[in-house]
């Protein structure tokens, strides 16, 4: 017995001993190339499972002894073996870049994880990429670099791209979501492209599931640039360009115009259409514009401390005259160490927007004015047309659009990081953002003509603020047992989200001037020279979260997550809803049995999830009945007319989350030494319970019900990403594809008859269908058939209303009746692409570097509405030019006309919307150091870049990117077209 005491107590003396040797490693990990600090890095004690990853700032701390060698590794970075002593002495630990690029460390909902560990389908870009785009607006960094992800830019300045996740998966909002330094918003405005360090994409219901309610349509984590620890770094990027429309419509001349003209009115109107000229509108409204950028930040930090402040200037008129905007953003970042076991930071981001528009309809009175009308008569009055109401471009842009939009917005965080004993982290934040816009516009007195005047001048302002909360305490825990790795987190989370909103306007103003645009200086005459409004709107939500996160041997790993929300947006029935989601992963390569494999597959990992998020894009009170407050009643001994109101909406009690269920089952591999990586995945998202406006019949005396549950909407389809990295002495390249395959099918709507008709283009037609089996939104119409050559092909054709001539369209008569009605009709297109493409490229030799990216999409279609309707006798496109004005002249083109049977939905009006964009080129130089040092700047480099340098396809239009809602999509209104920018610029860095 005394033995056994006498052993154990010496074992525990060599314990004690052993232990008090240990010490506290503490160090960070940096980028050698650029000092920046890398997340995510493994830090181990070498010949044990003792252990951990680098934070955010690159910080890790670890117990020691000052002998023990400590292994530092990270994916796509050279390993380094050091002793703890030498990090003692020297904390930071430079990693050398590898060209062996296996995967990053990625921002992933409430923390980060290893690309190789995660389950679900993320993908991530980082700051590289993101700078290279010239553009206001860093979500069109996305476009053709992330599988699954489409974006349709807008040309418009400051406007907001459309991005869609893995198709449209929904009747309803269809966009996701982004998270900005862990606050939940639903644009990235405020931020500017430079100011980001990564772009994150959740893509399936694992990854995003714990974002519930508000991650259906997927989400999109974005990280802003941190400080780093070295001395202060001051950068300096400038950049100058201009942009063009590269492709117009191609319209008939004034000569051709004069001819058709006379066609049409079955006279000769002009004589001799050859010596006619006349005016290109399309001259008149566009323009080359120029567009400028000028960043400056300053960061640094040390051990205990780090700040980024970065401010930056945006100025860009737009391609269309009279389009201008400004943006001044500011990003301030800090972290604080404050001690061993307590960090506090915050994160800032202001913005100032001003935004000057052109007159409405621009483009659209480009397409269509008479091309013979001058913009000027001899006498300097403002030209007339002699063939229809056409308003003089000229006078819009002098009487029109005169006003201004100016948007505050402040957003930002701040937080408290404690750490517990147990290996518990707890971690609280708070956040807010303040929205502020005012808008003015003032229209004068004036006549130009009976059809564009106006009686009296006028003046409209707006004023509306925002302001949302949120709250949030998660607690996480770690633990190494072995090979045993576990990760667990718990919180709640709360957001209330309010605005107001204040308009007015009057009529008949004291004088004309800017000093008197203010309501006040309104003469009210009569009830019309005067008009109010003031609203708001409230939403709450409280919520509930739940992670675990299992691994064992770094080879197989499991993940769950629960995301408990209520909101007060739906009935009170169904005010909470419960969003699970589970995942597997299994990185095979990793077994024994694997080895004689590796020589050609040194990594394959297999993934496989399972989830469920929400979509509440609806408005806050969708949930209750609405109230018509104008309406009138006469009643009282006086019988005068009162105001009253009354529920013209009725509530819906029912009213459900929309749900998204994804499964997902993907692998990633690496090929040649992991120079070559590989990611394929299959997904298939069914949406249930979508949220649409409701309908009821008029006898009822409402005019609807709300928001209703109205059916079911799936995608199903791949996503595939190839990447090449390599070196060859000083020349480093590579190469990347991405490729998606979506198929769009609606499951189920509220009864399987049930069509929803949208697509309205304005000649009381409806352009799109959705009904259960197809896609959402096709195109439906007739099927043009041919062209009624003379009298007895009229006579033995299909009738469609009985008026048809020799010239018009024949229609396909698909059930051989002899009658061209609805039956006839037939799906004859759809905005949904086939096949979604994207082929990056990028390789440095020394000091210069260069890149390039292409993005298309095909199988798509696009309605185009501009040739679809004449409400006069518009300007015709070229495609005109081949109508059919006598027996045989046309089997594809009819007659000349303006209305009729000729302008019914049909496929005449489809066109291929397929296109392959050379997105951005960039080619830089930087100078070599040793030349940069003698004047005191560690870094310089200029650069020249171009964006949607060209686009091939076979559309007509400006454009073949044509967004809109998942209903109406693909129909050309004529868009806003997205130029070409060519640009030079330089960077600085001190």
């Amino acid at each position: 017995m005394m033995r056994r005491i006498v052993t154990i107590a010496v074992a525990i003396l060599i314990s004690l001993s052993v232990r008090a040797q240990e010490r506290l490693i503490e160090g960070i990990v940096v980028d050698k190339q650029d000092g920046s600090p890398i997340i995510g890095v493994n830090v181990l004690i070498k010949g044990t499972h003792q252990g951990t990853i680098t934070d955010i700032n690159g910080r890790f701390q670890i117990n020691a002894a000052e002998d023990a060698l400590i292994q530092v590794s990270f994916i796509g970075y050279q390993t380094q073996e050091l002793k703890a002593s030498t990090i003692m002495s020297d904390n930071k630990i430079y990693l050398q870049a590898s060209v062996h690029n296996l995967d990053d460390v990625v921002v992933v909902a409430y923390g980060t994880q290893k690309k190789s560990d995660l389950t679900g389908a993320v993908a991530n870009i980082k700051s590289a990429d993101i700078a290279k785009i010239q553009s206001s607006r860093a979500e069109n960094a996305l476009e053709g670099k992330i599988s699954g992800v489409i974006v349709t830019p807008s040309g418009q300045p400051g406007a907001a791209p459309a991005v869609f996740i893995r198709g449209f998966g929904s009747v309803n909002e269809n966009s996701p979501i982004y998270v900005v330094d862990g606050m939940i918003l639903y644009g990235i405005d405020h931020l500017n492209p430079s100011d980001i360090e990564s772009i994150s994409v959740l893509k399936d219901a694992s990854a995003a599931a714990l974002y519930g309610a508000r991650g259906g349509n997927g989400v999109i984590m974005v990280t802003t640039k941190r400080g780093r620890s070295e001395d202060g770094n001051i950068s300096i990027n400038y950049n100058r360009g201009v942009q063009k429309v590269t492709h117009y419509p191609e319209m008939v001349s004034p000569a051709q115009y004069a001819q058709l003209m006379n066609e049409l009115n079955g006279s000769v109107q002009y004589p001799n259409p050859q010596s006619l000229t006349g005016t290109n509108w399309f001259d008149e409204i566009f323009q080359a514009a120029p567009v400028q950028s000028l960043n400056v930040a300053l960061s640094g930090g040390n051990d205990t401390r780090n700040y980024n402040l970065s401010v930056t200037g945006f100025e860009q008129e737009g391609v269309v005259k009279g389009d201008e905007y400004q943006r001044l953003t500011v990003l301030l970042n800090n972290n604080y160490k404050v001690k061993s076991w307590l960090n506090v930071g915050s994160n800032l981001q202001f913005a100032y927007f001003n935004t000057q528009g052109a007159p409405g309809g621009l483009i659209e009175a480009a397409y269509t004015t008479d091309p013979l009308m001058p913009v000027y008569n001899e006498d300097g009055t403002y030209g007339q047309s002699d063939n229809g109401n056409f308003a003089n471009i000229a006078a819009k842009y002098e009487y029109e659009g005169q006003g201004k939009n100016q948007t505050y917005k402040t957003i930002g965080n701040a937080f408290a990081e404690v750490k517990l004993p147990f290996n518990l982290k707890f971690k609280s934040s708070f956040g807010i953002e303040l929205s502020h816009i005012y808008g003015k516009s003032f229209t004068p007195e004036y006549f130009v003509s009976a059809w564009q005047k106006s009686d009296k001048s006028s003046v409209s302002v707006s004023n509306s603020r925002y302001i949302n909360y949120s709250f949030e305490n998660l607690l996480f825990y770690n633990k190494e047992i072995d090979k045993h790795k576990l990760d667990a987190m718990a919180g709640m989370s709360s957001y209330i989200g309010t605005g107001e909103w204040l308009s007015g306007g009057r009529r008949n103003l004291k004088g004309e001037s800017e000093d008197f645009w203010y309501l006040d200086a309104g003469v009210v005459n009569e009830l019309t020279d005067i008009w109010n409004g003031n609203s708001g709107n409230e939403n709450r939500m409280l919520s509930y979260l739940f992670r675990f996160n299992y691994s064992f041997d770094s080879k197989y790993y499991l993940t769950a997550t629960l995301r408990r929300d209520g909101s007060s947006r739906f009935g009170t029935n169904n005010k909470f809803g419960n969003f699970p989601s589970m995942a597997v992963g299994y990185r095979i390569s990793d077994e024994n049995f694997f080895e004689p494999l590796k020589p050609w597959v040194p990594y394959l990992k297999f993934r496989a999830s399972w989830g469920v998020t929400g979509n509440d894009r609806i408005g806050d009170y969708a949930a209750y009945p609405g109230v018509n407050t104008g309406l009138d009643v006469v009643f009282g001994t006086g019988q005068q007319k009162q105001e009253g109101g009354t529920v013209t909406e009725l509530t819906n009690t029912a009213l459900r989350w929309e749900k998204h269920k994804q499964i997902n089952f993907g692998y990633e591999a690496g090929f040649a030494n992991n120079r070559l990586m590989m990611e394929v995945d299959y997904f298939k998202r069914t949406t249930e319970d979508m949220l649409l406006a409701g309908s009821i019949l008029s006898h009822t005396g409402y005019t609807g019900v709300g928001m209703v549950n109205v059916g079911s909407v799936e995608n199903s389809g791949y996503d595939l990403s190839i990447s090449y990295r390599d070196k060859v002495g000083d020349f480093n390249y590579n190469w990347s594809v991405v490729s998606s395959v979506v198929d769009n099918k609606v499951i189920r709507l509220s009864n399987d008859d049930d069509v929803l008709w949208k697509g309205d283009l304005g000649n009381g037609r409806m352009a799109t269908r959705t009904i259960v089996g197809e896609s959402v939104g096709h195109f439906y119409g007739y099927v043009v058939d041919g062209i009624y050559q003379n009298e007895q092909e009229v006579a033995d054709g299909p009738v469609l209303n009985g008026n048809s001539q020799p010239g018009d369209i024949r229609y396909k008569d698909f059930n051989n009746d002899g009658v061209i009605n609805d039956e006839d009709k037939r799906i004859i297109g759809s905005p949904h692409p086939d096949f979604i493409l994207g082929i990056n490229l990028a390789a440095s030799y020394k000091g210069f570097d260069f890149s390039a990216s292409l993005s298309g999409q095909f199988g798509r279609e696009i309605y185009n509405r501009k040739k679809a309707v004449r409400f006069a006798n518009n300007n015709f496109e070229s495609s005109y030019w081949n109508r059919w004005y006598g027996e045989g002249t046309s089997n594809s083109e009819p007659r000349v006309t303006n209305s009729g049977e000729n302008y019914e939905v049909s496929d005449r009006f489809v066109e291929d919307g397929s296109y392959m964009r050379i997105s951005d080129v960039s080619l830089g130089y930087t100078l070599p150091k040793h030349l940069t040092q003698k004047v005191h700047l560690n870094k310089v480099r200029v650069y020249a870049t171009g964006s949607n340098l060209y686009t091939f396809t076979k559309y007509s239009g400006f454009d073949p990117i044509i967004g809109g809602h998942p209903t109406e999509a693909g129909i050309d209104r004529g868009a806003y077209p997205v130029p070409a920018i060519y640009s030079l610029g330089i960077n600085l860095e001190f």
